[in-house]
């Protein structure tokens, strides 16, 4: 019998904690209306929908959660009405490398102490350059002939959370301003816009919801997407968090589900490691990552690896400074 602190016996066991996470994430996407027949239709050689999201390197090393994560503002892109749960003045920077010529500069900042709204803004630009062959190769090259997909993605991010309930539950709408130039298929921007919530219900508990992309358009860089996340905090030395992510279909019918799980563990007061484990039904993600943390700076880097193909793998590099 634990006797003094209502949450010894959840601390004693971890494991009956995550599988009740992953149990609650099920049930919430087993709601959701039933899956759609349609699958996507985006241009030939367009990013793969993972390397477009701008998550940062601390997600990234852990199963590419932080939807639920308060700590993590590098992670603001998947629920901003998450990371307006922690008071800070804070911004971070970052870079990531991957193949095909996969390069991305971000950068950002959020104040959610000044005033009872937390405002937060964001900017990121990736370049790649796909190699096209077989029935993907434009018409102009000849048979045998590859081609780069030279491409140049940018985005810009805003948004306001109003705390409701301060470092315990919280509303956000979040704008954004997404535009590419591909070699292939030329120019292209949209407006977005999405909202989410956030709930701290109990000290070790938190648990949010996103959807983005509210506006139909046929930007192929963007898709309605809805998101749900539930972290289990212990403090500084363990966490683990599990996201279920589903694209939402005009019709507001789900499409697929990709399942993420992820844990941070405190080694040291000033290092943490990040592992974690992605699936999207048609490829599946190992990673890893460390944390270097101050008081007053925190930095991070992440990995990917695609299981089928070890050699497509990400790396992630992120700078906070918090004043």
């Amino acid at each position: 019998m634990h006797s003094g602190n209502p949450y010894a016996c959840f601390l004693a066991n971890p494991l009956r904690i995550g599988t009740g996470i992953l149990t609650m994430l099920g049930l919430v996407v087993a709601g959701w209306p039933s899956p759609a027949a349609a699958k996507s239709t985006a241009a030939a050689g367009a990013t793969a929908d993972e390397d477009l999201e701008d998550i940062g390197a601390r997600a990234t090393g852990s199963g590419m959660t932080g939807v639920a994560n308060p700590n993590d503002i590098g992670a603001i892109r998947l629920s901003l009405a998450t990371a307006s749960l922690t008071e800070r003045y804070e911004l971070y920077t970052g870079a990531e490398l991957g193949p095909d010529g996969h390069f991305s500069l971000r950068g950002g900042a959020m104040d959610s102490r000044t005033s009872t709204v937390a405002l937060a803004l964001g900017y990121r630009r990736l370049t790649d350059a796909e190699s096209l062959t077989g029935a993907e190769r434009p018409g102009w090259k000849t048979e045998g002939q590859s081609f780069e997909n030279r491409t140049e993605h940018q985005g810009l991010f805003g948004g306001i959370a109003y705390p409701f309930l301060p470092g315990k539950g919280a509303v956000a709408v979040n704008a954004r301003y997404d535009w590419y130039d591909s070699e292939l298929v030329g120019k292209d921007g949209a407006f977005n816009f999405g909202v989410s919530a956030a709930f701290k219900v109990a000290s070790v508990l938190t648990l949010a919801g996103a959807i983005d992309n509210l506006l139909e358009t046929d930007f192929r860089d963007t898709q309605r997407e809805l998101r749900v996340g539930a972290r289990w905090d212990a403090g500084t030395y363990f966490s683990i968090e599990g996201n279920a992510l589903a694209p939402v279909a005009p019709t507001w019918s789900w499409q697929d589900v990709d399942w993420r799980l992820g844990s941070n563990v405190g080694v040291a007061k000033f290092l943490s490691l990040h592992a974690g484990y992605a699936n999207n039904h048609t490829r599946s993600w190992v990673t890893g990552g460390l944390g270097l943390t101050s008081e007053k700076a925190d930095l991070d880097y992440g990995m990917r690896v695609r299981v089928d193909q070890p050699r497509n793998n990400v790396h992630t590099l992120d700078l906070r400074v918090r004043f």
